[in-house]
C-alpha cells in the first residue's frame, strides 16, 4: 500500500513550522557531522600513536581493546603508573591492544609478538616496553611451525589443528609456515621482570592460551589479573561458544572469573579481590562512625 494514497490524511504544518523543523534538522546534522568529524580526528591521532587521554572529558577512561578489556584490568588494579603487564600476542601497539591504556598512564611491560612485520611498529609506538619476537613455548620443544595470514595477520597462529578447521570450514588458507624461536612463559617473566610476576597478563595466541597458561608456574609468578581469550572457534558450531576449560582450570587455582566480553574472559586473583573488598569495607565502616559521630554531636548541641 502506498503511503501517499488519498486516504491517508496527512498533517499540515504552518510555515513558521515548517522553518523551526528545517532549522532544527540542519543544526542536528552540522552536530552530527562535526562529532563525526572529531572522531576521524580522534582515530587518526591514535593511528600516529598520539596519547587522546586528554581529550576525553574529565574523569573518562578511553578503551583500545576490542571490549574494553583494558578498563576492566584498571578497574581491578586500580590507578597506579607502575602496574606491569605482560602482553602475549600483542599485535598492533595500540588498535585493539589490551595494554596500551596502561602504557598511556605511563606503566611499562614486555609484549611478545611473533609476527616480524609488528615488530618496527611496536618498537616505534611502545617506548619503554620491550619487544620479543618469540612464540611462548609450551612444550620443551625450541621452535615450531608459525602459520601467516596474509588477508588477517591478526590470524597467524602455532595452532596447527585450529588452521586445519579454518580450511575445513570457510576455506580461509594461509599463505605460508615459517619457524619461529619458543620461549617458556616462566622463563619471560624470570629475566624481564626481576623474577616477579607481571600485574596484568593478557594472552591472544589463537587457540593456544589454556595451554600457555598450565605452562605458568602460579606458585611463583602469579598475575593479579588475567585476561585469556576463552571464544571457542570451532568452525563445525555456526555460533562460537565461550570454551569454559580456562575457567575451571583458573578456578581451581584460585582466580574468579569477574567480567567477559565477546572473545575474552577476566579473571581475578581472589586474595586481590579480598584485600580490595576489605578496604572498601573498612572504608564503608569508617564514614559509618564518622555519620555516627555526626549525629551523635548533633543530637547532644540540641
Amino acid at each position: 500500500m502506498s503511503f501517499l494514497s488519498s486516504d491517508v490524511a496527512m498533517p499540515k504544518f504552518s510555515r513558521r513550522e515548517l522553518f523551526i523543523g528545517a532549522v532544527a534538522g540542519a543544526t542536528g546534522g552540522i552536530a552530527g557531522i562535526a562529532a563525526y568529524r572529531n572522531f576521524r580526528g580522534s582515530l587518526r591521532r591514535i593511528l600516529k600513536g598520539e596519547d587522546i587521554l586528554g581529550s576525553f572529558p574529565w574523569g573518562a577512561t578511553p578503551s583500545y581493546a576490542h571490549s574494553g578489556e583494558d578498563v576492566l584490568a584498571r578497574l581491578f588494579l586500580g590507578y597506579n603508573s607502575k602496574t606491569t603487564y605482560l602482553d602475549v600476542g600483542a599485535y598492533h601497539p595500540i588498535l585493539g591492544n589490551n595494554t596500551y591504556l596502561f602504557h598511556a598512564m605511563g606503566c611499562r611491560g614486555v609484549l611478545v609478538e611473533p609476527n616480524i612485520a609488528m615488530v618496527p611498529e611496536l618498537k616505534a609506538k611502545r617506548p619503554g616496553d620491550t619487544v620479543l619476537n618469540i612464540g611462548i613455548g609450551v612444550t620443551g620443544q625450541k621452535e615450531a611451525d608459525y602459520y601467516c595470514y596474509s588477508t588477517d595477520p591478526a590470524w597467524n597462529t602455532f595452532d596447527k589443528t585450529l588452521v586445519e578447521g579454518r580450511i575445513a570450514k570457510s576455506g580461509a588458507k594461509y599463505e605460508k609456515v615459517v619457524k619461529m624461536p619458543l620461549v617458556p612463559i616462566n622463563q619471560v617473566i624470570e629475566e624481564h621482570f626481576h623474577g616477579k610476576a607481571p600485574d596484568f597478563l593478557s594472552t591472544d595466541v589463537e587457540g593456544l592460551d589454556l595451554a600457555i597458561l598450565k605452562t605458568l608456574d602460579l606458585q611463583r609468578f602469579r598475575p593479579k589479573v588475567i585476561c585469556a581469550e576463552t571464544i571457542d572457534e570451532d568452525w563445525r558450531r555456526a555460533v562460537p561458544i565461550m570454551d569454559p576449560e580456562t575457567t575451571h582450570f583458573l578456578a581451581e587455582q584460585g582466580y574468579e572469573a569477574r567480567a567477559m566480553t565477546y572473545y575474552n574472559t577476566m579473571y581475578v586473583d581472589k586474595t586481590l579481590l579480598s584485600s580490595r573488598l576489605s578496604g572498601m569495607k573498612t572504608l564503608e565502616n569508617q564514614g559509618f562512625a564518622q555519620v555516627r559521630s555526626a549525629v551523635s554531636d548533633g543530637i547532644q548541641r540540641n
